[in-house]
C-alpha cells in the first residue's frame, strides 16, 4: 500500500477540529440586525456556553479577532 493510500485511510480517525467562533455564531439568535444586538448576543452566548465573567471579558475585549471571526460566521 502506498503512503498516500495509507494516509487517506487513516484520515477518518482524526476528529474534526472545532472552530469556537463558529460554535458561538451557531448559538446566536437569528434576525439580529444592529451591531449592539450582535455584541450583546455574543456575550450572552459565551455565558450560556459556560464561560465565566472573566473569560467573557477576555473574548470580548482582549482577543483581537474573536468578535470579527464570530460576525463573519454569523448567518442571521
Amino acid at each position: 500500500m502506498s503512503y498516500n493510500a495509507l494516509n487517506n485511510t487513516m484520515n477518518f480517525a482524526k476528529p474534526k477540529k472545532s472552530y469556537y467562533p463558529q460554535t458561538v455564531a451557531n448559538n446566536m439568535a437569528k434576525g439580529l440586525t444592529t451591531q449592539s444586538e450582535k455584541l450583546f448576543e455574543i456575550g450572552k452566548v459565551l455565558h450560556d456556553l459556560g464561560k465565566s465573567r472573566t473569560e467573557v471579558n477576555y473574548y470580548m475585549s482582549m482577543d483581537e479577532d474573536f468578535i470579527s471571526d464570530v460576525l463573519n460566521c454569523y448567518r442571521g
